[in-house]
């Protein structure tokens, strides 16, 4: 499945994951914590990552602005993943993030 990857330090990249498994390895092995952007998508991220005190990802908490609380942030890398199959529907698996994202994530990169 093709994921997009939000590093703390501003570097995204498109990656393909042949499991959910793999998520982890992303995350430095921490604990997945899932954040759903919209119907189709969601993303992960370390559960524990602001007490093991990893660095503000900039890009990840401009592109979820208005879905965190208030003066929240996201830190740590990021992964983004899709959540609609071929139909268009939610069965609970993980697909390809949708293409509009990395058009998001690049306007965003830009006013930064």
């Amino acid at each position: 499945m093709k994921v997009i990857v939000i590093q703390a330090n501003g570097t995204v990249r498109v990656e393909y994951l042949k499991s959910s498994d793999e998520i982890k390895n992303h995350l430095n092995g921490g604990w997945l914590e899932m954040i759903t952007f919209d119907k189709s998508t969601h993303a992960y991220i370390d559960e524990e990552g602001k007490q093991k005190q990893l660095p503000v990802n900039r890009i990840a908490t401009a592109l979820f602005a208005g879905k965190l609380f208030t003066g929240d942030m996201i830190v740590g890398p990021m992964v983004l993943l899709g959540t609609l199959n071929d139909r268009g529907q939610i069965d609970g698996e993980e697909y390809d993030v949708p293409d509009n994202i990395m058009t998001l994530i690049n306007v965003i990169r830009e006013s930064l």
